[in-house]
């Protein structure tokens, strides 16, 4: 019957190795994207603090710091070496 979906099939595609792969991107390519995002959010707060307005609401200011804290940590591995591009 056209347009009823097998619910355990669905899982089985969507949980498939060819689907979902949590190791796929992995914590490597996050904390990169950490550091690239790091400049772009402190310009964006010097823009918002020079025309007195606020710079973060309380959730956004928890997410600025987990993206400081990865961005720190990417530049860690960097200069290390334990993280390659």
């Amino acid at each position: 019957m056209a347009g009823i979906v097998d619910v355990d099939q669905g899982e089985q595609i969507l949980f498939s190795e060819r689907w979902y792969r949590p190791d796929a991107g992995g914590l490597k390519f996050i904390v990169l994207s950490a550091v690239l995002y790091a400049p772009g959010t402190l310009l964006y707060s010097w823009s918002r603090s020079e025309q007195n307005q606020t710079v973060f609401k309380t959730s956004a200011c928890v997410i600025f710091i987990l993206v400081g804290t990865g961005a720190m940590a990417g530049l860690y591995g960097l200069a290390t070496g334990s993280i390659t591009i």
